[in-house]
């Protein structure tokens, strides 16, 4: 997913940073209390040590877990290019996916020739 753009600096602005950003203002504080627990939960969710071994939730994945996924909206963004849907996601066909499966099936053919011959080297092997 492309990441939204600080309309400031023009850089990739955080889901995190963007949330505050559309839910927070200098005059008036949060646009709700509900905002500033969900706020609070996600930099809660950033500060916490990293147990050994482990990844590091990303931004966009502390945001998705804090606010959830609503499918065609963004939850704390409001509508927008939301993800694909399962739907779009399954149906989804590579252009090149015709191909590939002819290859596939080519390579299972010549593997199967393959096991042929050993078979029957490894019988002709058992009579000599």
């Amino acid at each position: 997913m492309k990441q939204p753009v600080d309309p400031k600096t023009q850089q990739e602005a955080g889901m995190i940073a963007l949330y505050h950003k559309t839910h927070f203002s200098d005059k008036k504080g949060w646009v709700s209390p509900k905002a500033e627990n969900n706020y609070e939960r996600m930099v809660e969710l950033q500060n916490q040590p990293i147990p050994e071994g482990s990844n590091p939730l990303t931004k966009e994945e502390i945001f998705y877990k804090v606010l959830g996924i609503r499918h065609g909206y963004k939850r704390g963004l409001g509508h927008g290019e939301a993800p694909p849907s399962c739907k779009r996601v399954a149906r989804y066909e590579h252009p090149d996916m015709d191909q590939l499966r002819a290859r596939a099936e080519e390579a299972e053919s010549q593997l199967e020739e393959l096991r042929g011959w050993k078979e029957a080297a490894q019988e002709t092997q058992a009579t000599h």
